[in-house]
């Protein structure tokens, strides 16, 4: 399981994907030219596939973008912290995917277990910050309208505002 958490590990996923993905495009745009259409009915045939090509660039690119700015970071804690965010990402989009990377054979349908675990490990260790990640985020009450998301933790006063039960029958 060490390697599911390997920055490594989720980078060479995220270019096989990506790869794999772009071999897919073009096949597609070929059997289509091979039929005799033109290139916008070829690009329009596509799309699906070109879609999550283009979806899984930007997993990519955000993976290659996040691990750089982690290089520039000198705090120690917040390094690390920042660093169990991206590989949460990671896990997270690749757990979501992993019909893709079964059926490509990157990863056996066993790993699937395995992943999940790792990915609630992951999130255990991220407890402790939470509160700090999301006031980092410059998140306030006013951009979440859900009443657990309120600073005060009066949950329940929230809620029956939001439903409309006056106080007074609390």
């Amino acid at each position: 399981m060490p390697y599911l958490l390997s920055n490594d590990f989720h980078h060479q996923a995220f270019i096989y994907r990506f790869e794999r993905m772009r071999s897919v495009v073009i096949d597609h745009l070929n059997i289509c030219k091979g039929k005799g259409m033109t290139f916008m009915e070829s690009w329009n045939a596509s799309l699906t596939h070109i879609v999550d090509m283009s979806k899984s660039y930007i997993h990519l690119h955000m993976i290659e973008i996040s691990h750089r700015m982690i290089q520039k970071c000198s705090d120690p804690i917040t390094k690390h912290v920042l660093n169990d965010l991206i590989k949460l990402y990671a896990m997270s989009n690749i757990e979501q995917d992993f019909g893709f990377f079964r059926n490509w054979n990157y990863l056996s349908g066993g790993k699937a277990l395995a992943l999940s675990e790792a990915i609630s490990e992951l999130c255990n260790t991220l407890k402790p910050y939470a509160l700090s990640i999301v006031e980092s985020s410059k998140v306030y009450d006013e951009g979440f309208d859900i009443p657990i998301a309120k600073k005060d933790l009066d949950y329940v006063r929230h809620m029956a505002d939001r439903v409309g039960i006056p106080h007074s029958n609390l």
